[in-house]
């Protein structure tokens, strides 16, 4: 049974790590979501394979670490689909429509200009939003 395509993908990071539309719970593996969790810090960059696996194993790596890597990316995919997890010529990109830590960050600029500006209500009204909660 094939998984629905997601047609949009919500990355959630401040807090436990999660993607509007896919349960991470479901996903059972611990080093499969430290991929995830990495590959969502990168905000759509991708990030390299040896940086993975340094994420996932540290200074043990397992006997074959391009294998293993891509076993743990398979899962990914078998969550999150095939055309957000991809490959690039510099690792691997979780391709979401939207960060919360990016969108935390805009509001932040946001706030910070109306309170440059003089808009005391505006920076406070920025700085109150909740949008970026689930």
């Amino acid at each position: 049974m094939s998984r629905p395509r997601l047609t949009h993908l919500g990355v959630r990071v401040l807090g436990p790590l999660a993607f509007d539309g896919a349960d991470v719970a479901t996903l059972r593996s611990r080093k499969a979501r430290r991929v995830l969790a990495v590959l969502a810090l990168a905000e759509g960059l991708p990030v390299g394979s040896e940086t993975l696996v340094d994420a996932v194993w540290g200074g043990e790596p397992p006997a074959d670490p391009s294998r293993d890597l891509s076993v743990l990316v398979s899962r990914g995919r078998a969550l999150l689909g095939a055309d957000r997890l991809v490959r690039r010529s510099g690792g691997y990109a979780l391709l979401g429509d939207w960060w919360d830590r990016a969108e935390c960050a805009a509001l932040v600029r946001t706030a910070a200009r109306r309170r440059d500006d003089g808009e005391l209500a505006g920076a406070m009204a920025a700085a109150a939003t909740r949008s970026i909660q689930a």
